[in-house]
């Protein structure tokens, strides 16, 4: 039996024999703040550590005017008292599950006791926290998981992310609206004065890392004195995982219907026409729905289309196709602390042993949810490019 084996086993208190452990209170408290630490999103919003897979957060929703001149507040009534609205959110936390390699080489022999526990718990929170942050923006709800829906192939598929809640959505590729997609200055001030100005005061920017060096190489110089780092007083919060290949439609770009049910993991599907596209084009199927899938087509023969990707769902036969270019960006803009991610205070930890290839398989499960607070303060423009303009 390996070494590093013996030493993960015991380092939980699962004792010699065991391989599943569960990470009592203080060890999944450490365990969600190392995977809070790990992203400079999750960082920024509210984190809500949960006992229970369900939580209700209350809102309160005060209005706008609260003082009145002193004689008229000896009798208060329905239309001078401000309210607390009863509106509640709820966390419903779903089941997700991690694996990832640990080598034999990877783990310092003289590593022992707290400090082996603390580094494989590092190790397994980085791993998690990457694609926690992606189902977190770009999550788009089908099932709780792949038992109740088989199209639930992916973490984002659990839940519905933070641009699927914004009640304020604005498109850079709406050529009526915008010359082009390049994000400036222009553009943060429309996605700011689109929202109701009492939440203004609190909002910060969300992009990823192109457009952020993009918009600081654009103002940089500025004679203007435009902030290049920063947006309304507030630095830019830079979310380098934020994708830069979400689809655009071209206009008049060729479109189709699905005429068949696809083979799910298949790479062929079946369109009714397939004039307009060839080898190399990019395609969206289901485009702005929460089964939204992207590819690239590699051959055209007579309406079946063969694509570079496996297709992960199964379609009904009717969803759209449209010609696309996967050069997209989004920006999101609100008060961070109206972003919510609810962790459930229960992991569950096992381990497998690969004496072939001399590693062990680590395989942990998270429950989590996300949610936003006030859907009217929180909006986005998607379309943008991170092309130079």
């Amino acid at each position: 039996m390996s070494k590093v084996y013996d030493k993960i086993k015991k380092v939980f208190d699962g004792g010699e024999k065991s391989t599943l452990v569960h990470l009592n209170t203080e060890q999944a408290d450490r365990f969600i703040d190392y995977m809070v630490n790990e992203s400079v999103l999750l960082q920024k919003i509210r984190v809500i550590k949960m006992d229970t897979p369900e939580k209700v957060i209350a809102k309160i929703g005060i209005g706008n005017k609260i003082l009145y001149p002193a004689g008229h507040t000896t009798g208060f009534t329905d239309k001078t008292t401000s309210k607390a609205k009863p509106d509640q959110i709820k966390l419903k936390t779903k089941k997700s599950r991690a694996k990832f390699i640990i080598g034999d080489d990877e783990l310092e022999d003289n590593i022992e006791g707290d400090a082996f526990k603390d580094h494989l718990m590092r190790m397994a929170a980085k791993v998690c926290a990457n694609q926690l942050e992606i189902a977190s923006i770009y999550g788009r709800y089908v099932a709780d998981d792949s038992l109740e829906d088989s199209n639930c192939v992916d973490i984002n598929n659990q839940f519905n992310g933070f641009i699927t809640r914004a009640s304020v959505i604005l498109d850079a590729a709406n050529s009526d609206t915008y010359e082009s997609r390049t994000l400036d200055l222009d553009k943060l001030t429309d996605l700011r004065l689109a929202m109701k100005s009492k939440y203004r005061a609190s909002l910060e920017t969300i992009m990823g890392d192109d457009l952020v060096t993009r918009y600081s190489n654009k103002y940089a110089k500025s004679p203007n004195q435009v902030d290049p780092k920063g947006f309304s007083g507030k630095a830019f919060i830079n979310a380098p995982l934020m994708s830069t290949e979400s689809p655009i439609l071209i206009k008049n770009g060729a479109k189709t219907n699905l005429s068949a049910k696809n083979t799910q993991g298949a790479k062929t599907i079946t369109v009714a026409n397939a004039t307009g596209f060839q080898e190399g084009t990019q395609i969206c199927i289901a485009y702005n729905t929460n089964l939204e899938f992207c590819s690239t087509i590699a051959s055209v023969s007579s309406n079946t289309l063969t694509l570079e990707d496996e297709v992960p769902y199964e379609f009904k036969g009717n969803e759209s196709v449209h010609a696309v270019t996967l050069d997209g960006a989004e920006v999101l803009m609100t008060d961070p602390r109206n972003l919510l991610q609810g962790i459930q205070r229960s992991f569950k930890i096992e381990f497998e042993r690969d004496a072939e290839h001399e590693q062990t398989a680590m395989y942990i499960s998270i429950r989590t949810d996300f949610q936003v607070e006030n859907e009217e303060a929180l909006a986005v423009m998607k379309g943008i490019s991170t092309k130079v303009g």
